[in-house]
């Protein structure tokens, strides 16, 4: 007797349920607090954060340099790190 294609594929280890489950995403992270928290800290103070890409590093510098007054940052691959300026 032949096999179904569904069977076959059940065999063969794929998923006959459908689009398999999403990743749960880290939370986002909250940009203004971490600024006023640089700001605030004692002189010399720097925030270390991992991106998920190097682009994203840099985009994320650039933008929070922009709309923050006394910020400065550098990216190393998807290493972010800001510090007061």
């Amino acid at each position: 007797m032949a096999k179904s294609k569904t069977k076959a594929k059940a065999a063969a280890g794929a998923s006959t349920r459908g689009k398999p489950k999403r990743k749960t995403k880290t939370a986002r992270t909250d940009w203004d607090a971490l600024i006023v928290k640089l700001q605030s800290g004692p002189k010399g103070g720097t925030i270390v954060r991992k991106c998920s890409t190097p682009g994203v590093a840099q985009v994320t510098r650039c933008r929070l340099i922009d709309t923050y007054e006394g910020i400065g940052g550098e990216t190393d691959g998807v290493t972010l790190t800001l510090y007061r300026a």
